[in-house]
């Protein structure tokens, strides 16, 4: 039972796998519609606002440097513009009408990769404010040089003009949880889906639920997946005489010669929905009776019922065939390279 089990979890794992195309279309389908609402909400709907950005070349004293490197940070950076040596020089170079609580909130400091190159971001609704807060700032940082004895230059790289924001950190990070949620939202649907669905995937589950044995599987190109064992089942189930063969739901062509390649067991083919009393009396005079089954679709419920009727009708199946399996999946259930 134990084995069963460890079977059919490798089963459901390796079916999801077949399928991961479509958590990655959940995943991009995801980003976009979270990352379009929260552009509708966030963007179009609330204030304009506009980004001037600026950036600072930082040359450290040799002695020490490596310690001072480490602690100036994008935190550290984040604290210190804030603080009076920094802060004061900016209001005194800003009009009556800005406010030290509006320079706070406008002003981002980071150190993306390298520390000696710091980047500054003013974020206001009024693109004059922006670059008139950035100006101040940038020419605080660098009177800020001479309060301390870490640096020996600053330099102003660049100062861009304000720009209006339309796609900005908030939005990526929106499109990423969105994707993400996409993606689980598909694995959790696959994962129910491949869980509760009636499928026969293979002989092993095919002779477990029925107790019936199978001679082969057959791929969507009507090809053995195992050639030698089917030909070895083929030989130990049948017998000389008339073989029939009831197509249930198969859907393959020339369905006979899975049964009898070799036309060794005289086969006749009977539809399952068109059986009646003299189909029967023809299938009972059968010296084997092979149930042809399509592979890899829910309809076990359609095998169970297909399998009462005809013990009803004093038919006993010999064995069973399974038809348009999925190679791809077969080769990965059992380890198969070629």
């Amino acid at each position: 039972m134990e084995c069963d089990k460890r079977l059919n979890r490798r089963k459901l794992i390796f079916q999801i796998m077949n399928k991961l195309w479509l958590v990655a279309v959940a995943a991009v389908a995801g980003a976009v519609l979270a990352a379009g609402i929260y552009y509708a909400k966030a963007i179009v709907k609330q204030p304009e606002r506009y980004e001037a950005k600026f950036t600072i070349y930082l040359t450290f004293e040799e002695e020490g440097a490596e310690v001072n490197i480490q602690y100036y940070n994008s935190y550290t950076w984040k604290e210190l513009v804030k603080d009076d040596p920094i802060m004061d020089y900016v209001m005194a170079h800003l009009p009556e009408d800005y406010s030290r609580d509006e320079v706070n909130r406008a002003v981002e400091m980071s150190t993306p990769s390298d520390v000696r190159v710091l980047l500054g971001t003013v974020t206001t609704s009024d693109p004059v404010r922006s670059e008139t807060i950035a100006q101040a700032m940038a020419g605080g940082i660098l009177h800020f040089r001479d309060k301390v004895d870490v640096f020996t230059d600053m330099e102003l790289w660049r100062m861009d003009p304000a720009r209006r924001v339309l796609i900005d950190a908030e939005t990526v990070r929106v499109a990423v949880v969105g994707g993400v949620l996409g993606a689980l939202v598909a694995l959790v649907v696959l994962w129910i889906y491949y869980l509760t669905a009636d499928r026969i995937d293979t002989t092993e589950e095919f002779t477990d639920r029925f107790r019936i044995p199978v001679i082969g599987i057959y791929d969507r190109n009507g090809q053995p997946f195992v050639p030698n064992e089917e030909e070895a089942n083929r030989k130990q189930l049948l017998m000389e005489g008339v073989t029939a063969v009831i197509d249930l739901d198969a859907e393959a062509e020339n369905i006979s010669v899975y049964a009898d390649p070799d036309s060794t067991y005289h086969c006749s083919v009977y539809r399952y929905d068109a059986l009646e009393s003299r189909s029967y009396d023809e299938v009972r005079r059968a010296t084997a009776v092979i149930l042809a089954v399509r592979a890899s679709r829910p309809n076990g419920n359609a095998v169970r019922h297909a399998i009462s009727q005809l013990e009803i009708q004093g038919i006993h199946l010999t064995a069973a065939i399974l038809c348009r399996g999925d190679r791809r999946f077969l080769k990965k259930y059992y380890g198969k390279r070629k």
